[in-house]
C-alpha cells in the first residue's frame, strides 16, 4: 500500500524528455528530491517524505537521467544534481542554488551517470562528445579542474577504486 504518490510530469508540466522520464529520486532526511524537469521553477522539486507535499521547487532546468545525490562539502550538506545541461549544487532545506557548472549538450545526447564525489571533487561523465569534467567543490562554489573528451560513460556511473 503506497503512502502517497505524485504525477510529477502532470503536476509540473514537465516535458517527457529524450527517452521519457528516468531519474531516480533521492531521499535526504525528511525530503524526497526529484529531477522533474518542469518549467516555471519546477526543474528540481523536493517533496515531504511523510506526505508527498511539495516543500520547494527550483530552476527551469530540464531533467537528465542521473540521480540527484547528497554530499558533505566543507561541513555543509549539499544536493548535487546533473540536469540536462548543467551541474547544480543546492542547499537541501530550501533548494537555493549555490553553484552551477555547464555540463551536457543539446542534440541526441543525455546525461545519465550520477556524479562521483571523492572528497571535495566531483567527476561528471557523458557520451556523444561530452566527455568528462572534474570539478573542485566548495560549500558554495564549483570550479572545473579539468575536462577530457575521451573519458565518457553514458549511463554507467564510474566507481572509485583505490
Amino acid at each position: 500500500q503506497p503512502y502517497w504518490s505524485r504525477a510529477t510530469h502532470t503536476d509540473f508540466q514537465a516535458p517527457s524528455g529524450y527517452f521519457g522520464a528516468g531519474s531516480a529520486p533521492l531521499v535526504d532526511g525528511d525530503r524526497v528530491i526529484v529531477n522533474v524537469g518542469g518549467p516555471k521553477g519546477a526543474g528540481i522539486v523536493a517533496f515531504a517524505l511523510d506526505s508527498g507535499k511539495t516543500l520547494w521547487s527550483v530552476t527551469d532546468e530540464l531533467a537528465s537521467y542521473a540521480a540527484p545525490m547528497a554530499a558533505e562539502i566543507e561541513g555543509q550538506r549539499r544536493i548535487l544534481v546533473v540536469t540536462r545541461l548543467n551541474f547544480l549544487g543546492l542547499e537541501p532545506v530550501t533548494g537555493r542554488e549555490l553553484f552551477r557548472v555547464p555540463f551536457g549538450a543539446r542534440g541526441p545526447t543525455v546525461n545519465g551517470a550520477t556524479p562521483v564525489v571523492v572528497g571535495r571533487h566531483a567527476l561528471l561523465t557523458a557520451s556523444y562528445g561530452i566527455g568528462a569534467r572534474y570539478i573542485q567543490l566548495g560549500a558554495a562554489s564549483a570550479e572545473v579542474t579539468w575536462d577530457d573528451e575521451i573519458l565518457s560513460s553514458q549511463y554507467t556511473t564510474p566507481i572509485v577504486h583505490d
